[in-house]
């Protein structure tokens, strides 16, 4: 004998008027299964809302560059060799940023003291990519150079600095050329790989410094307010005052704006060195657009001789 809890079955009953002429027939139909949400799904979305939380400013600059250069890729893929795969670059970028982010997020969560080696390893790559999404940028220009118009710009450049100079500077240069000016000048332009990073970290370094031990620390703000007379205090007040009228941000969008029209590699690291002030002491959207333009700066093509 079976019990009603054994099968779960509905006594759902269709009511056919065409079964019988003189009435409605009954037809008992067989157990009927509840929906339910696959669990898939749930484990998705609280995978998606972790990683929502635990992306910050960075990650959403990154994302929204990756979503409007695919977007521009779909736009001009008529000037463009392999939109979809560039498309499909773009997507494995992100997944990458995503990815780390939420790891990071869970690592520190599961460690908040920051006392296991696995830990430290996510936070520094969570807090270092960026340079290396740089250099994806960097890379990636050199398939998107002619995305918009099929051809070079060029001539609009070098009619740009002839205006400028009134001179053609590739030619006029031309006259300080020798062997030994040569590999000089080889050797100076190779030091920038270490110099700009050199700039960096110092740069970010010292503005870490006066934020989280001069800025934000209670103890020193209470002395310094009370009057204490100390270069830290002077050097506090003028940090707030300058990311107060965001001048960390206008400065470096300035500079890396004419870095862009007259590359140099001093006007490279001064704007480099504003940035990094201004990411970390609370001018970041100024600043993540400057080095956007650094970023361009580096991808003029070389000039080619005829």
């Amino acid at each position: 004998m079976k019990s009603p809890r054994s099968a779960e079955w509905k006594d759902e009953v269709i009511r056919a008027s065409w079964a019988s002429p003189g009435g409605d027939s009954e037809i008992a139909i067989g157990p009927a299964t509840e929906s339910r949400e696959l669990p898939v799904w749930p484990a998705f979305k609280r995978i998606a809302v972790k990683t929502w939380a635990a992306c910050g400013a960075f990650e959403w600059l990154a994302l929204g560059y990756l979503a409007s250069t695919s977007v521009l890729f779909l736009i001009f893929a008529s000037n463009l060799i392999h939109p979809f795969r560039l498309m499909g670059v773009q997507l494995a970028a992100a997944s990458v940023i995503l990815s780390l982010a939420l790891i990071h997020a869970r690592a520190a969560a599961s460690d908040p003291a920051g006392e296991k080696f696995i830990t430290g390893w996510w936070h520094y790559w969570r807090h270092w990519y960026p340079h290396l999404f740089f250099l994806f940028c960097f890379e990636e220009l050199a398939h998107l150079m002619t995305m918009v118009t099929p051809r070079w710009q060029d001539p609009h450049l070098i009619a740009f600095d002839h205006w400028l100079t009134g001179v053609n500077p590739y030619v006029w240069l031309e006259q300080f050329a020798t062997p030994a000016r040569n590999e000089f000048m080889q050797a100076v332009y190779l030091s920038y790989f270490t110099y700009l990073l050199i700039v960096g970290f110092v740069s970010i370094g010292y503005a870490l410094y006066l934020r989280y031990l001069a800025i934000e620390q209670s103890t020193v703000g209470l002395a310094c307010a009370a009057g204490l007379n100390t270069w830290l205090c002077a050097t506090r007040q003028i940090a707030i005052a300058l990311f107060t009228n965001s001048v960390f941000g206008i400065a470096a969008l300035l500079i890396a704006a004419l870095n862009l029209l007259r590359p140099s590699l001093v006007l490279f690291a001064v704007a480099l060195t504003a940035a990094c002030f201004g990411i970390v002491l609370y001018n970041i959207a100024l600043s993540a657009l400057a080095v956007g333009l650094l970023v361009l700066s580096l991808a003029r093509r070389a000039l080619e001789r005829d």
